[in-house]
Order: C-alpha cells, then sequence, then structure tokens
C-alpha cells in the first residue's frame, strides 16, 4: 500500500490533476487487487474457477489442455490453462490454483484432482509440466 500512495503522490507531481492522480491509483491498485483483498477458490464437477474483488474467472475441464505444478518455498500450487504452448497466451488465459499451507489439499492432492478432473471430462491427456 505505501508504494502505490508513493505512485500516486507522484503522479500529482508530475501530471498536477486530481483527476489523473485518482485514475492512476484506482488503476495501481486494481492491478494488485488479487493480492490485498481475499479470494476464493473453487473446484467441481464443471471446471474450476477464482472469485476474487474484479469479478469471477472461470475455466471448465473441457477446456484445460495443460496443468502445471508449481513448488516453490512460500509458493505452490497448481496452473491450468486451456493453451499447451508456453507465452503469453497461455499466462493471460491460465488461472491459478493454490495448495492449503496446512491441511487439505496438498499440492500432490490437488494435482491429482486436476488431473482426474480434466480428463475425465476430455477424455484425453492433460499435458503436464
Amino acid at each position: 500500500m505505501v508504494y502505490i500512495a508513493l505512485a500516486t503522490l507522484a503522479l500529482n507531481a508530475g501530471f498536477r490533476t486530481p483527476w489523473l492522480t485518482v485514475l492512476g491509483g484506482v488503476a495501481m491498485l486494481a492491478a494488485v487487487a488479487e493480492f490485498l483483498f481475499p479470494t476464493t477458490y473453487r473446484l467441481d464437477a464443471a471446471g474450476a474457477s477464482v472469485r476474487g474483488p474484479l469479478g469471477l474467472r472461470r475455466l471448465s475441464w473441457p477446456a484445460v489442455r495443460s496443468a502445471h505444478q508449481v513448488d516453490r518455498e512460500a509458493l505452490s500450487g497448481v496452473i491450468i490453462s486451456p493453451v499447451v504452448e508456453p507465452g503469453l497466451a497461455r499466462r493471460m488465459r491460465s488461472l491459478w490454483l493454490p495448495a492449503a499451507a496446512s491441511g487439505e489439499p496438498t499440492l500432490d492432492t490437488l494435482m491429482a484432482w486436476v488431473g482426474r478432473l480434466a480428463t475425465e471430462r476430455v477424455g484425453t491427456e492433460v499435458t503436464h509440466g
């Protein structure tokens, strides 16, 4: 939040107009809203969805073409996408499904769920990365 406030002050100093300052501050806040406000993740028989402060993003299981497991120190989960080839299109259209820090679902459980649900609905193998 401190960075957004400092950047908003810099915008005010540069533009010297309150409208552009407010617009820039709102745009920066919207860019990081997923990290600042509560986000709900849901897996069901139809697909996966992420509900955040800016709305709902949903990806149906038949559309899932790739699933990539991420396991880093502070970050673990599965990225599902309708695009197989790496690049901007896959990054923009993918959904991040985090594994729980403690309890269910673990990363292995989450990856098994995604693999099972996506392959049951599609009938073909999902590319795992």
